[in-house]
């Protein structure tokens, strides 16, 4: 627990330190912390619900979990160039670790984002242990999709579709976003806002998802497609905090920052992914996995819109207002992220262990 701690602690105060001089940290600073994280991450030991099969997945090239590991051809060929190298299991966590948050700290900086420490303080608490400690494959994706939305907003079309292929070859899911990559920066006029945002109500209130099921059964016996639907479920995933959270931000940016939701296109490319990944929570509400898999990656949004918020507000009694509004937010959901337990009753990420043996590691 003390590790998890520490680092929050530790990057809340780059946050706080940056906050009222919005001084860009240097390249060098940003890139050595990216390098440290991805050691943490690396050298975990049994830390994460799918630390063993990720482990056994690079020894073996199999994935127990899918019927072989050569689905996401990007991961697979980086696995194989990795093992035959006659590196370890920690050498290859350490790759995908430090270039997806690569990822994030270049999109971050196309997206001109001035405290780029809020920036890795809302991805640690939000996203940092799912993505880096369990769902490796689908965190490593969302960076890279994000990657490509960056360069989208910047007019480097041909990178941001290199990016978005990149994203697919890591994950399967990555495929999601490509049409996205279509619509993510236009400008969505209020009407279709309001629509999209009412029929996603809507959808919700007739549970929409179950219904869904209902009229489609095979749905949950396709294979890649089983293991995100579950047809016992009666209840559906609920109106969280996030989502509400979510729903109320967006709101305020709509009526808040219409114009710079025209003429900043980071901002709009930002809103819009939000505006989806709203949607997609209230309409397929039912499908945890799903929301989790592909709205979490949307969900992203909030690493950008958070500093551009805290940057426009210039009052400073209520940007420390706001600041400590999301500093609850975030604590609460970052012990979440780690502190909960499973349906065994199991903390996965806890306690967080390191074994420097495990660099000399062969089989």
């Amino acid at each position: 627990m003390e590790f998890y701690i520490v680092v929050f602690v530790f990057f809340l105060f780059l946050s706080a330190s940056g906050l009222f001089g919005y001084s860009r940290p240097s390249p060098k600073s940003m890139i050595f912390l990216i390098f440290m994280l991805g050691v943490f991450v690396a050298l975990r030991f049994e830390v994460g619900s799918d630390w063993e099969n990720y482990r056994n997945y690079y020894y073996t090239g199999i994935a127990e979990d899918k019927a072989s590991g050569e689905t996401d051809i990007g991961f697979a060929f980086l696995r194989k160039i990795c093992y035959s190298l006659g590196f370890s299991h920690v050498f290859f966590f350490y790759l995908i670790s430090v270039s997806s948050l690569l990822a994030i700290y270049k999109a971050a900086l196309l997206f001109k984002v001035e405290n780029i420490y809020i920036v890795f303080l809302v991805y640690l608490a939000l996203f940092f242990c799912n993505f880096q400690f369990n769902i490796v494959r689908n965190g490593a994706m969302a960076s890279f999709s994000w990657l490509a939305f960056a360069y989208k907003a910047t007019g480097s079309t041909k990178r941001a579709w290199v990016w978005a292929l990149v994203a697919c070859s890591l994950h399967i899911v990555g495929l999601v976003f490509i049409p996205m990559m279509l619509l993510i920066d236009r400008k969505w006029s209020r009407k279709f806002i309001i629509f999209v945002l009412g029929t996603g109500i809507v959808l919700f209130i007739l549970k929409f998802g179950q219904r869904l099921i209902s009229l489609f059964p095979i749905l949950s016996i396709i294979d890649r497609v089983s293991g995100y639907v579950d047809s016992d479920r009666n209840e559906g995933y609920g109106l969280s905090i996030g989502l509400i959270f979510n729903i109320a931000l967006f709101l305020y940016f709509f009526l808040k920052y219409r114009n710079e939701y025209d003429n900043n296109t980071p901002l709009r490319v930002s809103l819009n992914a939000m505006l989806v990944n709203i949607f997609l929570c209230l309409s397929l509400n039912t499908f945890e996995t799903i929301v989790a898999r592909i709205g979490q990656p949307l969900n992203m949004a909030s690493l950008f819109i958070w500093p551009f918020l805290l940057y426009h507000i210039r009052k400073k009694p209520y940007k420390i207002i706001i600041s400590f509004f999301l500093l609850f937010y975030l604590s609460l959901y970052y012990y979440k992220s780690w502190g909960t337990e499973n349906a065994v009753g199991e903390t996965p990420m806890l306690p967080y262990k390191m074994e420097l043996s495990q660099v000399f590691e062969k089989k």
